[in-house]
């Protein structure tokens, strides 16, 4: 096996370093799993979406050590349309902060893999995936465009 392969092995695979991948990552990692994380692009890249975050959202981030000083805060959310303008605050809740942040998902998404990164996953960048592999020797497998492979071995 070549070394290239050999350091895509892991007991977890997630595809996508998005907000929802990278913090899946950051908490497999804590728990000391082997975790891959793959993206097609380079980090920090930008997205043009899913710049708002919700005081539940605020407190995730809190509670995975994300630096958040600087960013942007919110008291509610503004919705326009239909020649029609509603503004809602964040209900007070003592479980969350009452407030809610917007962040560029440049830097959001970077923050989310840099904070994974820290906790012990290992991340390929510029590789994509292109399918699923079944095999009866592992539990499973994926495969990405330039023939690396990355797999998860049957327990």
């Amino acid at each position: 096996m070549s070394q290239q392969a050999q350091d895509m092995n892991a007991d977890v695979v997630i595809v996508g370093a998005g907000p929802g991948g990278a913090s899946t990552a950051y908490h497999l990692a804590t728990l000391g799993i082997d975790v891959l994380l793959v993206d097609k692009a380079r980090f920090p890249r930008d997205k043009i979406c899913g710049d708002g975050l919700t005081p539940a959202a605020v407190q995730e981030l809190i509670l995975m050590g994300v630096d958040t000083s600087g960013w942007a805060r919110n008291r509610g959310l503004t919705v326009i349309g239909g020649g029609h303008t509603i503004h809602m605050e964040w209900p007070d809740q003592a479980s969350l902060p009452g407030y809610g942040m917007t962040r560029a998902r440049m830097d959001l998404d970077h923050a989310l893999v840099q904070r994974a990164q820290s906790a012990g996953a290992r991340l390929e960048e510029e590789l994509t995936v292109t399918e699923a592999l079944q095999d009866p020797h592992i539990e499973s497998a994926v495969s990405a465009r330039a023939e690396a492979v990355a797999r998860m071995p049957k327990t």
